[in-house]
């Protein structure tokens, strides 16, 4: 039927060639786009133009938003749409598919990291000096969604609004406190810096919790909302004081909050105790850790709470307690917020069920030795299963990559935990460079796949000089996609060729780590290749580890200074917050700098 025929009224068509597209209701096509995702929405588009007169409409692309936030747990409110035009919806809900494809294209095979394609900003970048003193690893938190940010240094409890992501906005343009709590002095005591967690109870609505303090830990938390039609408000909830005073070194490195409940380990590595408490019950319990001498990882997301279970990810395995819902509230103790609670033996408790679990090899060949190991968990927030995450390795003077694994976990009637550990990938980072794993609470593990896993790349042959090391550190995102699955670029910088047809370049021989797209632009990039590619020789072949695709995250000249801070990325918006500080010397005036980076326009 043509688009002219579709215009007629019905009355002129007879029955039987009525329209389906223009007969439905346009209430039933917004209920059509809560089961379809954006692409689908877009495809369907481009069928005809009844159907994108139909599907092309503000209540349709709203929904289409709600859903997709749901789906990749997302704070809805980052995105204002009683203000946002119709075409700005739209790339909105397609934020997630947009940065995928926006990476995989760029990404490419570098044998060396400095090589890979650099990923630009698509607008200039905004800096400001307000937030930055207090976004600090632990305790500042982006978000997921890219525009609001908490910072929390022990005298205030703080709500920025970065701004609408993708709306260049000026360079200049000041950030916005939207809600704060000030604490009276001693509030944590000793402490100037501590620990925060941010969880999504509804639509409109964060709860946080805020933890520090030395000899005492105190933990506060709170409701701020809503954000809907209000300016949002910090509401208490409630405090629970901790007596940590002997406990050499304690330091608490992790605060985790899900719907009532958080949990806080507030002796650090230094105890191995660990306290629940009921946010509404006001009731809590301490618990002792059966085996405490096994060192968990290095940073400070070495835990997670999902589906009523703590996860916590160590060098070799990770061990996941069952936590069930009326725990607390039968085995525990009423809380006073006015004591000190102990952790003193008399008052510890036992969880009935736990699982380790050791990191199982990919192949028969089994894991080269470890000298060092550390978790990179891709969708901390979404609290959803199959929980995928990295473990970042090095095994060999020269060598690092990471094992990609899925964690599913079932309950018996019993409440008896039965996980299953799949480990599904195994990639190499480039020689000569120490990768390390960036925290990003802010992650997703979707579209198809698609993760943002951040690495830090840093040049182990600094030599001598501040200049050399400072130009030597950068941030990178890595995608896993093979040779065969996307275009390939040519490895060398000053080439940049695509491939017309998939695998049509071809992989350094010697250490399979970089495509070029012939030989020209192989002995051209021989000299700086040289060095690096006989020491990959057998460690990135075959089944070992595949190389792994690369792209440089551009933002400004502080992106490669090294007390540089990556606060979060959020890949459903394309917005990365850094923060630069503690330089001293001659860069004083970069103490304190918030960078706000948008990749999607």
């Amino acid at each position: 039927m043509s688009d002219e025929a579709l215009e007629q009224s019905p009355q002129s068509i007879p029955q039987w060639q009525l329209s389906i597209v223009g007969d439905t209701p346009k209430d039933l096509w917004t209920e059509v786009a809560t089961w379809l995702d954006p692409p689908d929405i877009v495809s369907l588009q481009k069928a005809c133009r009844a159907l994108n007169r139909s599907l092309y409409q503000k209540s349709v692309w709203i929904t289409a938003l709600r859903q997709m936030c749901r789906d990749h747990s997302l704070f809805f409110p980052s995105y204002p749409v009683d203000r946002m035009t119709l075409d700005r919806l739209q790339r909105a809900a397609m934020g997630p598919y947009r940065f995928k494809t926006l990476v995989d294209r760029n990404a490419t095979f570098a044998g060396h990291a400095e090589d890979a394609p650099d990923l630009n900003p698509a607008y200039d970048v905004r800096s400001s000096t307000e937030a930055a003193p207090m976004a600090k690893a632990g305790c500042s938190y982006l978000v997921p969604g890219g525009r609001f940010l908490f910072t929390f240094n022990c005298k205030e409890l703080v709500l920025w609004d970065l701004g609408i992501v993708g709306s260049n906005q000026k360079v200049k343009a000041p950030l916005i406190r939207l809600a704060q709590v000030q604490f009276k002095a001693g509030a944590f005591l000793g402490m100037t810096n501590g620990v925060l967690a941010v969880s999504a109870v509804a639509e409109d609505k964060l709860r946080v919790a805020v933890a520090g303090g030395k000899g005492t830990v105190t933990v506060k938390a709170y409701d701020l909302g809503p954000f809907n039609s209000h300016t949002p408000s910090f509401r208490p909830l409630g405090k629970l004081s901790i007596d940590v005073s002997h406990i050499n070194q304690a330091h608490t490195q992790q605060v985790l909050i899900e719907g009532h409940r958080v949990i806080i380990q507030p002796g650090g590595s230094g105890s191995p105790e660990f306290v629940i408490w009921e946010i509404l019950l006001s009731k809590y319990a301490v618990i002792r850790v059966e085996d405490p001498h096994v060192t968990p990882m290095g940073w400070e997301l070495n835990k997670i709470y999902i589906h009523e279970a703590l996860i916590e990810f160590r060098s070799t395995n990770l061990r996941i307690w069952d936590i069930p819902p009326d725990f607390v509230e039968t085995f525990g103790r009423d809380l006073n917020p006015e004591i000190v609670i102990s952790l003193a033996y008399r008052q510890q408790l036992l969880l009935a069920h736990s699982v380790t679990i050791h990191y199982p090899p990919l192949n028969d060949e089994g894991h080269p030795p470890f000298r060092r190991a550390m978790a990179a968990v891709t969708n901390p927030h979404q609290a959803a299963l199959p929980l995928v995450f990295d473990v970042l390795w090095e095994y060999g003077e020269e060598v690092q990559g990471f094992m990609r694994y899925h964690l599913d976990f079932t309950r018996n009637p019993l409440r008896e935990i039965s996980a299953a550990l799949t480990p599904t990938l195994k990639r190499t980072f480039p020689a000569g460079y120490a990768i390390v794993g960036n925290p990003n609470l802010t992650g997703l593990f979707a579209p198809a796949d698609f993760s943002v896993s951040l690495v830090k790349a840093t040049m182990k042959a600094m030599g001598s000089g501040v200049d050399r090391m400072l130009r030597s550190v950068r941030d990178y995102v890595y995608t896993t996609k093979g040779p065969e699955a996307e275009l390939n670029v040519c490895s060398r910088p000053q080439c940049r060729k695509r491939e017309r047809a998939l695998s049509t370049f071809k992989f350094c021989s010697a250490c399979h780590l970089a495509m070029y797209c012939g030989s020209v632009c192989q002995k051209a990039h021989w000299k700086s290749h040289k060095p690096v590619c006989k020491k990959q020789e057998g460690y990135s072949s075959g089944v070992t580890a595949p190389p792994v695709r690369l792209v440089k995250l551009v933002s400004t000249s502080l992106v490669m200074l090294p007390s540089r801070i990556i606060v979060g990325m959020c890949p459903a918006s394309g917005r990365m917050v850094m923060a630069v500080q503690n330089l001293g010397g001659e860069d004083e005036r970069h103490i304190g700098v918030l960078v706000v980076c948008d990749y999607l326009s």
